[in-house]
């Protein structure tokens, strides 16, 4: 019997084991739930993409096509550090669509019960509408699916960077039949509001989910405190891609700080995480003397990330853009005590001294914050205070993964008329 639900995904971006979760369980959770899958993607295999440290990911539920990304010969390596690397990963992006609609279209061809195309990021939007252009007579739906959008930023930028960026606003204007944005902090609902208001009808502006935490394992967390060399410390917490807008230098200053005006402290900045940025915050770890006060942990899969919060006691995130990532996400469900920078929508998640700390950035910010870690280690009936507060906000603003897919599968099986 043929399946009357399918649907084809058209991504740059492949499924990760230490990174971006939703990429795959998106899929996995339309198969799971009857959904005939095929998810197309062009990987971007280049040392400065997101995958040199990952293994590939194939599921056995669903069809997955992978393709490998355009790039020259030595392009990476050539232009790393100068301004037309810039322009050489747009050209990448661009290529990506015609590549994504190209493999597309002959998946379509080969499988006539698919109606629900599934575009990630603008690339994936882009060569959605080229299928649907191309197959006019089948009624296909364009699902567009961004993982945040840095709307403000979009908004106040000069002509030059929105020509640069012409993809991701090419996409939002196309009048898909549904756009699902992650509500990450960077206020991409602001952006489609502002420039394109008749498309605000058809989005869906979603927090992303985070699993319950599983009961803490003292044996397990003892053993990774133990291999790190991390006992009768406290621990601070930093988990992101490394990436340079992620601004764990930041993170690091603090330490830093702290280091100088509290030699004896017991506090000790623990990353996690991997990316382009990596070799520069070590090299500024050992400038600043800090090999005693900063430990670099490197990618860890998703499984195992929790044992990570259980053993910290407090977090810290200090984005460019907004701090309101999984990572963070992560850290009020396991009720941790949270530092991090007033920019984006983090302010709606974090109130100052009530539920964490967040702080406005100026010239003195570092220092603040470096203070009130400090301060925060000795936990005092402040600390106890914001603990109870956290909790509160995990119950009133989380939701499971479980709960945040069934939300987009009712959506999807609306358009598909089931």
């Amino acid at each position: 019997m043929e399946n009357d639900k399918e649907i084809l995904f058209l991504s740059p971006f492949d499924f990760v084991e230490k990174g971006i979760q939703v990429i795959l369980k998106t899929p996995a959770f339309f198969s799971q739930n009857g959904w005939g899958v095929h998810f197309i993607v062009v990987r971007d295999v280049s040392g400065v993409g997101s995958y040199f440290y990952e293994d590939v990911i194939t599921p056995k539920s669903f069809n997955v096509y992978r393709y490998k990304m355009f790039e020259l010969f030595g392009g990476d390596k050539f232009l790393n550090g100068t301004k037309l690397k810039t322009f050489y990963s747009k050209l990448r992006s661009y290529i990506a669509i015609f590549q994504l609609a190209f493999y597309g279209n002959k998946v379509l061809k080969e499988n006539q019960n698919i109606k629900i195309l599934y575009g990630y990021g603008p690339v994936g939007t882009l060569a959605c509408y080229f299928l649907k252009w191309l197959h006019p007579k089948r009624s296909l739906k364009v699902i567009s699916r961004y993982f945040g959008i840095t709307g403000t930023d979009l908004l106040i930028s000069s002509y030059i960077k929105r020509i640069l960026n012409w993809d991701i606003l090419f996409a939002l204007s196309l009048p898909v039949d549904a756009c699902i944005i992650t509500n990450d902090g960077t206020e991409g609902d602001k952006l489609l509001r502002e420039l394109f208001p008749a498309r605000v009808s058809r989005l869906f502006f979603w927090v992303n989910g985070v699993e319950k935490k599983p009961a803490e394992n003292d044996e397990e967390c003892g053993r990774l405190i133990s291999k790190l060399s991390l006992e009768n410390k406290k621990i601070v917490l930093s988990v992101s891609r490394l990436a340079y807008w992620k601004r764990v230098d930041r993170s690091i200053e603090v330490l830093s700080i702290i280091a100088r005006e509290h030699p004896d402290t017991s506090l000790c900045l623990l990353i996690l995480g991997e990316g382009a940025d990596k070799e520069r915050l070590i090299e500024l770890t050992k400038t600043l003397g800090l090999e005693d006060y900063v430990k670099f942990v490197g990618a860890v899969p998703n499984l195992e990330i929790g044992t990570y919060y259980q053993i910290a006691d407090f977090f810290i995130s200090t984005y460019d853009l907004s701090n309101v990532g999984n990572p963070l996400l992560e850290a009020i469900r396991y009720n941790k005590i949270i530092f991090t920078i007033n920019n984006g929508d983090t302010h709606r998640w974090i109130k100052h001294r009530k539920n964490g700390f967040i702080y406005e950035i100026d010239e003195s910010y570092l220092k603040r914050m470096a203070k009130d870690l400090v301060e925060a280690s000795k936990e005092n009936s402040t600390i106890k205070s914001i603990q109870s507060e956290i909790i509160k906000t995990e119950k009133d603003m989380l939701w499971t993964w479980n709960e945040r897919l069934m939300a987009e599968l009712e959506l999807i099986n609306k358009l598909n008329g089931k």
